[in-house]
């Protein structure tokens, strides 16, 4: 019996609906319209989850819209983000893609980036005060906040084919070590 060495490997579906994406890390920019500082500190991070997924929670939708660039076109919404949480150093939401053209953008990798809309003095239908929320993720192909991680698949529908394609590291241990994989080399 041999053992199975598991390697992170790039996967892809021809269809994924769900997908989950960085939206925001710890950092400092300068917003290239307005000119000021955006800073990012991992308080700022904490705070603006909280909030957004308390915000949420009352909200009628119970998502904010996937825009097609910064915008309040519902023509233009390409899917809904319905879960925030922080993971180390970054703002990571889940997504429901639920335009077509925009999947097969992020599965050609040609949709990676993404921008926040993060509104000040906001209230929700039940008259909560938020200091600050996210009101709206936006694809953009110059984020203000560089380095993000692109999209990653979360759950196929019935009938997806996905593609198994082994990583640089994984083609390599396979040549020098073929017996550590089923199947060998």
């Amino acid at each position: 019996m041999s053992a199975t060495l598991l390697l992170e490997s790039q996967f892809t579906a021809s269809s994924p609906r769900r997908f989950r994406k960085d939206v925001l890390r710890v950092g400092r920019w300068k917003h290239p319209i307005t000119g000021q500082d955006v800073e990012i500190t991992p308080l700022r991070l904490q705070r603006l989850a909280g909030a957004t997924r308390a915000f949420l929670r009352t909200q009628d939708r119970r998502a904010l819209p996937f825009q097609d660039g910064h915008c309040w076109d519902s023509m233009k919404t390409l899917g809904w983000w319905d879960s925030f949480h922080v993971d180390g150093d970054r703002l990571v939401g889940e997504v429901d893609v639920t335009d077509t053209a925009a999947r097969r953008k992020i599965i050609e990798g040609s949709l990676r980036s993404v921008s926040v809309r993060i509104d000040s003095d906001v209230k929700d239908s039940a008259g909560t005060s938020y200091e600050e929320v996210i009101s709206h993720v936006a694809a953009t192909p110059a984020p203000v906040i560089d380095g993000q991680q692109d999209f990653v698949a979360l759950a196929a529908e019935p009938g997806d084919v996905f593609h198994y394609e082994p990583s640089i590291a994984e083609r390599v241990l396979r040549r020098i070590n073929p017996e550590q994989f089923e199947g060998g080399a």
